[in-house]
């Protein structure tokens, strides 16, 4: 609902589409915030499809994906479970119990996160049902990997004033001290 009513409140996609505008005519994509796009240039390409969509259609869109990716890596995780009592609608129960918490902010804010957090359920049942293509687990894995650590060290390696590994401001796995923290 608020992405709906609200579209440019508590979201990082606007970051996103200007990401995408910039990588198709030939632009930086990365700016010296902490706040910017910090992710590989792979990830524009990906989202260009929910940056053409007018907003919020996009926005919504790509939220609605991402819960998806989530909600199918949950019950995935349900089915293959071997314990837990009330079976596997039980178990998705309770695992969608213990995940809404972490999260409710990254799908409201249209943050990669939930998606990453898919792929890697995804890529774990495939991997714990040792079938003969995990090399599909293998891929949710690294594209899952890549998003993240590669945006991490894109960030440090282009600007290394401002993401620093000694003053921890991202590189403890994404941990950001916001402007003007009291930390």
């Amino acid at each position: 609902v608020l992405v709906a009513t609200q579209p440019g409140r508590r979201t990082v996609t606007p970051t996103y589409v200007q990401a995408v505008r910039s990588w198709w005519v030939d632009r930086d994509i990365y700016d010296t915030s902490v706040y910017g796009f910090l992710y590989p240039p792979q990830f524009a390409i990906l989202y260009t499809p929910f940056a053409r969509a007018p907003i919020p259609f996009g926005d919504l869109l790509w939220r609605f994906v991402n819960i998806g990716l989530f909600v199918s890596g949950l019950a995935r995780l349900a089915r293959t479970a071997p314990y837990g009592k009330g079976g596997r609608k039980g178990r998705f129960v309770v695992l969608t119990l213990l995940a809404l918490p972490a999260c409710l902010s990254s799908a409201r804010n249209g943050q990669i996160n939930m998606t990453e957090a898919a792929l890697m359920a995804h890529a774990a049942v495939d991997l714990a049902a040792a079938r003969p293509w995990t090399a599909t687990a293998g891929l949710l894995l690294s594209l899952s990997g890549i998003a993240m650590l590669m945006g991490f060290i894109t960030g440090e390696i282009l600007y290394p004033r401002a993401f620093s590994t000694s003053t921890n401001t991202i590189s403890d796995l994404g941990g950001t001290i916001p402007p003007n923290s009291v930390m």
